[in-house]
């Protein structure tokens, strides 16, 4: 079994390899495999960055957050203000990615809709959003243009083959993923289409 010691020093080098943590704010330590983060951040992101990154660790079996997140201005930012600053952001990945998308923000949450061409689209619009100091969460319901082939959508092939891939006809580890039929296709698009629809009434 790992000792403190040990779990302490792979954090802190965990840290280290991610580029938008400061690590000289952050402070860790370890006590009978449960992992205390104590410091500022100045954003939400980089919270859950931290958070993450130390579940990542094997050994720990509980965290106790007490980052603070201290943002510029304050923190003082209307909505109005971080969906203009969204926008732009969006804006500046190019036409292509963002051209049928649709932006809510409440309370420093930022809900993203719409269709785009492809899985990295998808990536680049919501790490662009996530990256802004305001953005408190993302509810992302992007959803992935699809043409069917033969009845069916094409196999997909996994970005990263050492992360689980996961979803409601597939569960796989390997490169290769099983493509659903028509009906199993046009069943998650219905959930997906009934959720978003849900989800701009509230």
């Amino acid at each position: 079994m790992k000792t403190s010691r040990k779990i302490q020093q792979e954090i802190i080098a965990a840290f280290d390899d991610e580029t938008n943590l400061d690590t000289a704010s952050i402070g860790v330590s370890v006590y009978k495999h449960i992992v205390t983060l104590r410091g500022q951040v100045d954003s939400y992101s980089k919270k859950i960055t931290a958070q993450q990154t130390v579940w990542h660790i094997q050994g720990v079996r509980a965290l106790a957050d007490e980052l603070d997140v201290v943002l510029p201005n304050d923190g003082k930012m209307t909505d109005a203000v971080i969906a203009e600053n969204i926008l732009q952001t969006l804006d500046n990945l190019g036409g292509a990615v963002v051209r049928d998308l649709r932006l809510k923000v409440e309370q420093g949450q930022a809900l993203l809709e719409g269709t785009v061409d492809n899985l990295t689209q998808k990536q680049k619009a919501v790490s662009a959003v996530w990256n802004l100091p305001y953005v408190k969460d993302i509810i992302d319901l992007i959803t992935i243009k699809v043409e069917l082939v033969n009845d069916q959508m094409p196999a997909v092939t996994a970005v990263n083959s050492r992360k689980m891939i996961q979803g409601p006809w597939f569960t796989n580890y390997g490169d290769e993923i099983k493509p659903p039929t028509r009906l199993q296709a046009s069943f998650f698009l219905k959930i997906i289409k009934h959720f978003a629809n849900v989800m701009s009434t509230l």
